[in-house]
Order: C-alpha cells, then sequence, then structure tokens
C-alpha cells in the first residue's frame, strides 16, 4: 500500500486543472514505461486540445468488445495553487489526493498488475482529461470515440475510478446543463446618469424570476446560482454582469424541460429598454443522464466484489465520467479507492486505512467486468 500511496502523492503534486492535464498524462506514460503498451493522444474537443494516457492490455479474445477503466486526471485548483501533501496519522492531506490522484494510481498499478492476468476480453486503462466543472466530461466523450475507432468489436462495459467513494456504486448519471447569463448596457454615473439600466439590476430581476420557478421533485431536479460577477465601482451603472447557473436532474427530459423553462424565464422582458440593455444565455456545459438498473450484472459485479472485502455496498447517484460512458450506450459503473473528506478545498484528505480493501475490491471487478464486456452485445449510441 505504501507504494500506492506514494505514487498518489506523485500525481497529486502535479498541477492539472482542467485542459491542462499534459503533464499529467506524460506522468502516467512515463510510468508504465515498457511494461504496458501506451498512446498518448492529444484530442481536439470543440476546438480545445486535451490529453488522454491509453493503455492496452490485451485479452485471451481480442475480438470480443473491451472493457474500459478510467481516472480522470483533473483537478478543480488553479495551476499556482499550492499542492503540499501531508499525513497526519491515518489521513492523507493535499488538494486533489482523493479527488483524483488516488484512482489514477489506482489506475496505473491495475494496469501493470493486468498484464499477467488472463482476461477474457482487451481492456484499456485510461487517464483521462476534463472531467471537473467546464471540462463537461470532454475527455471521456473522446475516450469512446477514440476506442470505438480502434477497437472493431466496440466497448462492452466500462468502470470509473474515483478516489473517495469506497463503499458507493454509482449505476446512474445524473444530467447536468450549465449556462452563462449576460447582462450588457451602456453603464454610467450612479448620480448623474440615474435612470439609465444597470447590467447588475436587469440580471438580478433575471435571477429572480428563474428562481421563482417551480423546480420539480419527480424527477429530482435542482437549480444553483454558483457564480455572480460585473460592475466596475460602487457608484458606476454597472455595463456588464454575468452568472453562472447549474441545473441537474435525475433524467436527461427532466434537464431539457426544466433548462426550457429557466432560459424562457431569463428571457422575459425586464424593466429596461430592450435597446438600452441586452441579455442573453450561452449553454456553458452538458453533462447527458443515462443509468443501468440496479440489478444489471455489473452492478451486481461491483456489489459482490465489495463484499468480498467486507464493504457494504450503496447503490448511488452522480455526475462522474461514468455520464459520458451511460449516454454511449456503454453498462458503466463508479466505484471508489477509499474514504474522505474535504474535496475540492485545500484540506482535502484522504483515509489510509481503507485503501487496502479498495484496491482489492478494484482487483476483484476488473476480471468480473471484463467477462461481462466480453459477453455483452454492444449498441453504439450518439453522444
Amino acid at each position: 500500500m505504501s507504494d500506492l500511496l506514494e505514487l498518489a502523492t506523485s500525481v497529486q503534486a502535479i498541477p492539472a486543472p482542467s485542459f491542462y492535464e499534459q503533464r499529467r498524462a506524460e506522468f502516467a506514460r512515463d510510468f508504465l514505461g515498457a511494461a504496458v503498451p501506451t498512446e498518448l493522444v492529444e484530442h481536439t474537443y470543440r476546438g480545445t486540445t486535451i490529453a488522454n494516457l491509453y493503455a492496452h492490455v490485451k485479452g485471451t479474445n481480442p475480438s470480443a468488445p473491451a472493457l474500459l477503466v478510467s481516472a480522470h486526471t483533473d483537478t478543480v485548483f488553479p495551476a499556482d495553487t499550492d499542492l503540499a501533501s501531508r499525513r497526519d496519522g491515518d489521513r492523507l492531506y493535499g488538494p486533489g489526493i482523493g479527488d483524483n490522484s488516488l484512482a489514477v494510481a489506482a489506475l496505473l498499478t491495475l494496469a501493470r498488475e493486468a498484464t499477467s492476468a488472463s482476461l477474457p476480453c482487451d481492456v484499456y486503462f485510461v487517464a483521462n482529461a476534463c472531467e471537473e466543472g467546464l471540462g463537461d466530461l470532454a475527455g471521456a466523450r473522446t475516450a469512446v470515440d477514440h476506442l470505438r475507432s480502434i477497437h472493431p468489436s466496440g466497448i462492452g462495459a466500462a468502470l470509473v475510478l474515483e478516489g473517495m467513494l469506497l463503499g458507493g456504486i454509482y449505476h446512474a448519471g445524473i444530467g447536468v446543463r450549465r449556462y452563462r447569463v449576460t447582462a450588457e448596457g451602456q453603464g454610467g454615473h450612479s448620480w448623474g446618469d440615474y435612470g439609465r439600466a444597470s447590467a447588475i439590476h436587469e440580471l438580478t430581476r433575471a435571477i429572480s424570476r428563474m428562481l421563482d420557478l417551480h423546480v420539480p421533485s419527480a424527477p429530482r431536479t435542482s437549480i444553483n446560482v454558483g457564480l455572480l460577477q460585473g460592475g466596475t465601482s460602487v457608484n458606476t451603472i454597472a455595463a456588464t454582469a454575468s452568472a453562472e447557473i447549474d441545473l441537474r436532474s435525475v433524467t436527461q427530459d427532466g434537464v431539457d424541460r426544466f433548462a426550457e423553462a429557466v432560459v424562457r424565464a431569463i428571457n422575459l422582458p425586464g424593466q429596461a429598454d430592450e435597446q438600452e440593455m441586452r441579455l442573453h444565455c450561452e449553454v456553458i456545459g452538458d453533462r447527458p443522464a443515462g443509468s443501468i438498473r440496479e440489478n444489471h450484472p455489473l452492478v451486481e459485479a461491483a456489489i459482490e466484489s465489495l463484499a468480498d472485502v467486507g464493504v457494504d455496498a450503496t447503490i448511488r447517484t452522480g455526475s462522474t465520467d461514468a455520464n459520458a460512458y451511460l449516454a454511449a450506450g456503454i453498462p458503466s459503473v463508479c466505484v471508489g479507492i477509499t474514504t474522505g473528506r474535504g474535496a475540492h478545498t485545500s484540506g482535502e484528505f484522504i483515509d489510509i486505512k481503507p485503501v487496502s480493501a479498495g484496491m482489492e475490491q478494484v482487483r476483484l471487478l476488473v476480471p468480473r467486468a471484463a467477462s461481462i464486456a466480453a459477453a455483452a452485445e454492444v449498441v453504439e449510441h450518439a453522444q
């Protein structure tokens, strides 16, 4: 276990904001070296270049559908963040250590170990970019397209590894739609131009209309204004203001319907003349929803693997890279390596003691998932 933790801290020490994960992909390639055939691929996603690292372990039946195992390399922390890590008793602290450096370390360890296993299908271990925030699952989406292009039989199943979700089995991906709403006007002096439309005033009116909407409980849906910015000074009528909004629902139809209502509410006429104030809304993130049934063989394999190491399983829904795989028609679950707290904060930590059970769980799950993948009837969905 000490080797795994050392590897995790080596990964964690490399800055990797979303869209800037190249160094971590290169580290993964160098770590695997000649032990596992690798390919570092720079994909173009919506005009942006991202880097995924693919490690390919051949199975006994290379013509069968393959298994995809992935862990995202990006973090929410800016490149200049102090990434110092420290151990305190049974905890290992460090920004991004659990989300998702430990899972990347687990992925690389599994890839090395798989070379000596006899698996029924090819397995692709992918250290992928852009899971966090406005990365919008770009790494997972491009991984699906890339692997389908190089593996003629397609992908029969997928496992997603996260550092701090031990015991959870995520079989359903929550759909997420993110918008940036921008108000633009002429601006002016708070006294001399009083009465002129303020971008901040118009934006807050639009937000108020949006928050007055009925938020469905079935399907469960949520809305959050996560960022609000604009203006120049306290005595200036704001010329510009913007807000970033996060909508979620457990179904794709729920996302689509509520998003339509939100956009209508935002675009209702405000008090300002339209020629004096412009309000527009753009999509900045769109994670598709998807799921497999709770008694799917892949879910049952994950439950069995946890039971074998003495960990109780909890079936959950969430928003992970599995969203992209599920939306593409690939049976997928997301599982964790250990427990921990403080994700996305400078006080993030993982619990060290459960790591052994978490690793043994995925060691058991990979061959079980490979058998499910090899026997799958592949149905390709457009993303």
